[in-house]
């Protein structure tokens, strides 16, 4: 399930003919290439749940309004990306760096979603690099008082 849909990325790139330059690459169509727009939607969902992944199970449903234009704002990003032949444009690159801190945020808690979407249930902690044993053993040498 996306986040953010054609029409949503059509306003957030800047209308249709800039979603049509962006993604009719061979430039014969003249029309949105779906299976290219979808490719960037998905690119920025996977970033999203990246960040998402620590606090809540992924993907989101409810899709909390702010998630949805995020999501529609980093595919036209990506599809810009595309365009300039993979090179950001230093707006893009600033703007990614915003959503990147705020996407922290979220991941740490800090910032809040204020929508009811699941929460991740706790996950158990095991340590499987170095086991514990069930009972603890204080030796005789560390019970010795200096004084």
């Amino acid at each position: 399930m996306a986040y953010s849909t054609q029409a949503m990325v059509q306003i957030a790139i800047g209308g249709e003919a800039k979603l049509i330059e962006a993604t009719d690459q061979d430039g014969r169509t003249g029309a949105v290439n779906l299976v290219v727009l979808a490719q960037a939607i998905s690119e920025a969902d996977a970033i999203i749940n990246s960040y998402l992944r620590k606090q809540w199970d992924v993907p989101l449903g409810p899709v909390p309004e702010v998630i949805a234009n995020l999501s529609a704002a980093w595919a036209a990003r990506n599809l810009r990306r595309n365009l300039y032949n993979g090179l950001k444009q230093p707006q893009d690159a600033d703007d990614e760096e915003v959503d990147r801190e705020w996407l922290t945020g979220v991941a740490k808690g800090e910032i809040s979603l204020d929508v009811s979407v699941s929460p991740k249930p706790a996950a158990d902690r095991i340590d499987a690099a170095h086991p514990r044993a069930t009972t603890m053993k204080i030796s005789a040498a560390r019970l010795r008082f200096y004084g």
